[in-house]
Formats: structure tokens, C-alpha cells, sequence
């Protein structure tokens, strides 16, 4: 069933299009379960990014998964009731002065040729090794004893880094979005750590079941800007040497863009074509072109930023750095909408995906089971998983789990996980489309 949620009244329409209302809240019914990051040898486990897999028959409900990644924790599977189905872990460097494996985000790529058969992947980026780590995804889905098994070709170089120095120094691919092309072609576009720059990799056969990439093209996003009254304006970075990094990701094959999610700066698109060459500048974070003091914390040791509001010049925009996950709702007919995660006021930010307008705001509040503080990686799905997300599903990263965890010592543990919501609750709430009959697996 396709629908549209009924008209807003003109002037409830153009308090969402201003960005003056608060962020709609709805709220989550199901969540993973607590990701524990502690250092006691064993805990480590820190949610970051979570991708829908739809499962290719008519039992989404029980047998799709939910693949997220857990930074230095690895990877975990779920079923759609937030059950743990698999935990693939963050391994150690065999060298013990290098980084360990680290996890970041994860995308999926439907319909991938690999020798004889077609399968699904899911492609997270190893933020610790500079890798992507590609799985094949088991099409029995939460059926399978073993749901993900990694088919990385062994032996590939750097996604990023020149040498092992500069993987030392975490300047590692973060983010990432992948997909099937109607040329046939699979492309990632990734970004890289500390730095304003991204890449485009195409993934390949590389025989014997294994999964290869290979770059295509490097690009650069902007590090400085002149303001409509000519000033130059850099935005602040709390380590020096940085430029204004950039993560998440997620690309629109029918409408041939990629939308790129700088930290400091704001929402980015550019085109799966030709990437960097026609950058467009979608929102911006509210500080931005607005002054600033660097000063260093000694305790922390690291520089802090303290934006001078009194004298902000008015060139922001709706989005609270740092701007993290970026998501894709697809509906028939290209229509859809862009979502953002502003992470800064734990808000997420609607864009409509024909012209990018803004569309309204939601947040993720307590109720059934508590809300979300800031987020990290989203994803969306239109499918009809039956039951209670027969209309679509949200899945979000909560960096304030509760109920808290204590440790031995009796402190505080960082916990974190991710909540399921009902695509039908934020519909409701901001006149967005449902479209259930949408087939994200159909790349005809």
C-alpha cells in the first residue's frame, strides 16, 4: 500500500520550512541490546552505524537483519526484534604498536555478481587498518547460523593512508556508501578521518568467492570559506594540522547523487559521475561563519572550541554540528527524502530528495523503551517488514543508553545501542510519504 499522510495547514507548512518549530518527537519500540566500552580486556564495544538489510521474500519480518558496527567492538547482527543474532569482532593488529581493527559504518550493496552467483554485501569501513571489510550476506537472514561471512580479497592496500605511519595517525577511511549502478558497475564513495577528503572505489569480482575494490577517483571537500560579506572563515578543529572532517554518507543511484555529511560545515551533494567537480552546500551547521576562540584544555588535552554567538553574522543554517549519519528514504517515482542525524541537539533533519527542501524535524524521546542522545550513524528502510514496522522502519545509534551500566569500581560504564522506530510514527508526525510497495532489491 502507497500513501500520503494528510496536508498540513499552509501556515504549519511554513513553520517546518523556516526551521522555527520544534523537532516532532515519536518515539522508539525495540532496541539492541547495551554495547559496553570499557577497558577491562573484554569490553570494547562502542555503537556506531546500522544498516537495514531487506530480506528478498515475503518473511521480512522474520528473517531481515539489522548490520551495525561497534567501532573497536567489531560488528553485530540483528533480527528485527533487536536480538543479537551474531557478533564478528574487532581484531588486534599482529603487531602490537599498531591500531586494532575498528569498525565505523556499513552499507549494503544488493545484487552482487560473484562468480556464478548473486549475492548481497554488506561493506563496512575499518577505520583501524584503513580497509573496507566486505561479508557476504546469507539469503536464509536471520535463519542462518553464520548471517555475515567475510569475502575481502586479502593483500589490498591502503583505502587512504600513504604507509603505516599515517594509519597510525588515524588519517583512515570513516565513512561510506555503496551502490549497484544501472550500468552494472558497484561503486563506494567513502570519506577519510582528520582530513576533508573522499574517494570513489568501484568493489570487483576478484575471484574465488573473494571480493576486491579499487580506487576510481579522490576528491576534496571545501576547509575554508568566504562569507557573503567576504570574510574568510575555517571551521574550528580541536586538533592541529585537521581540516574539517567528513562521515556520513549514502548515495541516490536513481538520482545519480552522493550526499556527503561534513562535521563542522553541513550536508553536501555531489554527483556519482563526476564527484567534487559540483559540489552543492544543502544546510549548514548553525555556527557556521560565526567567530570563535581556540583555547586548550589541559585536563583533556585537547583545544576546545567557543563559538562567540553574540557575534554570529547570521549565515548558519538548521543543522547543530557535528552532522553525522545521513540516510536515503527511496519511495516509487524517485521520491523520498534525504535524512540527516544533527548531533549536536540530538535531533534528525528531513530533506525532500527531488529538490533537497526542508521538510520538518524529529527526535527520538523516552517512552516504550528510552530515546536517543548524540547520534552517530542512521539508517531507513520503506520495505514492509510485517508486524510492527509494516510500514518502514528507522533504526538510530544512541550514545546515552539507560538504564546506566556500572563497572567493578562502581563507575559509570559509556554505554550505547540503537532504537527501532516506526517509519509510520515520523510520517505522521511530519506529512511524509509511506510507500510500502517500493522494492529497494529491484535494480532493473
Amino acid at each position: 500500500m502507497s500513501k500520503v499522510h494528510s496536508v498540513l495547514a499552509l501556515a504549519v507548512l511554513s513553520a517546518l520550512t523556516s526551521g522555527l518549530t520544534q523537532a516532532a518527537q515519536v518515539q522508539a519500540v525495540r532496541e539492541t541490546p547495551p554495547s559496553l566500552d570499557y577497558d577491562d580486556g573484554e569490553h570494547l564495544a562502542n555503537a556506531d552505524d546500522p544498516a537495514i538489510w531487506v530480506h528478498p521474500n515475503e518473511d521480512r519480518q522474520h528473517k531481515s537483519l539489522v548490520v551495525a558496527t561497534l567501532k573497536e567492538g567489531g560488528i553485530d547482527v540483528y533480527d528485527l526484534q533487536g536480538q543479537l543474532l551474531q557478533h564478528i569482532p574487532g581484531l588486534p593488529h599482529p603487531n602490537p604498536d599498531y591500531p586494532r581493527q575498528r569498525f565505523n559504518n556499513v552499507d549494503l550493496v544488493y545484487g552482487f555478481k560473484l562468480g556464478s552467483r548473486t549475492v548481497d554485501l554488506a561493506v563496512a569501513t575499518d577505520r583501524g587498518f584503513d580497509r573496507l571489510a566486505i561479508f557476504e550476506i546469507n539469503k536464509s537472514g536471520s535463519d542462518a547460523a553464520v548471517p555475515l561471512t567475510e569475502v575481502t580479497k586479502p593483500g589490498l592496500p591502503f583505502v587512504f593512508a600513504a604507509d603505516q605511519d599515517e594509519v597510525n595517525d588515524e588519517l583512515t577511511v570513516m565513512g561510506i556508501g555503496t551502490a549497484k549502478l544501472a550500468n552494472g558497475q558497484t561503486v563506494a564513495f567513502v570519506t577519510r578521518n582528520d582530513r576533508s577528503q573522499a574517494a570513489k572505489f568501484r568493489l570487483y569480482d576478484a575471484g574465488g568467492g573473494k571480493v576486491g575494490y579499487a580506487p576510481l577517483v579522490r576528491f576534496n571537500l571545501p576547509s575554508q570559506f568566504t562569507l557573503p560579506n567576504g570574510q574568510q572563515w575555517v571551521p574550528c578543529q580541536d586538533e592541529d594540522g585537521l581540516t574539517p572532517m567528513a562521515e556520513g554518507t549514502v548515495i541516490d543511484r536513481d538520482r545519480g547523487y552522493v550526499y556527503i555529511g561534513q562535521e563542522a560545515v553541513g550536508l553536501w551533494r555531489t554527483t556519482i559521475d563526476n564527484p567534487g567537480a559540483n559540489l552543492q552546500l544543502i544546510d549548514k551547521v548553525d555556527t557556521y561563519g560565526t567567530p570563535y576562540t581556540r583555547t586548550w584544555d589541559a585536563e583533556e588535552e585537547e583545544y576546545v572550541c567557543e563559538y562567540q554567538t553574540q557575534q554570529d553574522p547570521g549565515y548558519g543554517g538548521r543543522l547543530t554540528r557535528d552532522v553525522e549519519g545521513v540516510t536515503l528514504y527511496e519511495a516509487d517515482d524517485e521520491e523520498g527524502y534525504v535524512i540527516v542525524s544533527s548531533q549536536g541537539n540530538n535531533e534528525y533533519l528531513v530533506y525532500d530528495r527531488e529538490d533537497n527542501d526542508y521538510v520538518g524535524k524529529f527526535s527520538i524521546v523516552d517512552g516504550m523503551v528510552d530515546g536517543t542522545q548524540e547520534t552517530d550513524g542512521i539508517g531507513v528502510s520503506n520495505a514492509d517488514f510485517g508486524g510492527a514496522f509494516d510500514d518502514g522502519l528507522f533504526v538510530a545509534m544512541d550514545g546515552g543508553n539507560t538504564p546506566d551500566i556500572l563497572d567493578p569500581e562502581g563507575e559509570v560504564i559509556e554505554n550505547t545501542n540503537f532504537k527501532f522506530v516506526q517509519w509510520e510514527d515520523i510520517a505522521d508526525q511530519l506529512n511524509l510519504i509511506v510507500d510500502d510497495e517500493h522494492d529497494i532489491r529491484d535494480l532493473d
